[in-house]
């Protein structure tokens, strides 16, 4: 390889909200953790600002970012 792919994480095909996908790729510890971290506006889905935390998760792939410096590919199923 080479180039520094973005980190990938998959999680299951279930898995509906903003809220847990941030649990279940590991980028946060808790869903308490997880909620202030929506609310506080460090979430962005597909590089779009998320601020609730029970909203849709596009289908398939789409990139998460925490903060400003983290970014992981999702893969969902």
């Amino acid at each position: 390889g080479g180039g520094g792919g973005m980190p990938e994480a998959k999680i299951s095909a279930d898995c509906a909200t903003l809220l847990s996908a941030l649990v279940q790729t590991g980028l946060c510890k808790s869903n308490g953790e997880a909620r202030r971290l929506i609310e506080q506006g460090g979430v962005s889905v597909n590089g779009e600002k998320a601020m609730d935390v029970n909203a849709p998760l596009p289908a398939g792939e789409f990139t998460l970012f925490k903060g400003k410096k983290v970014r992981l590919r999702v893969v969902r199923g």
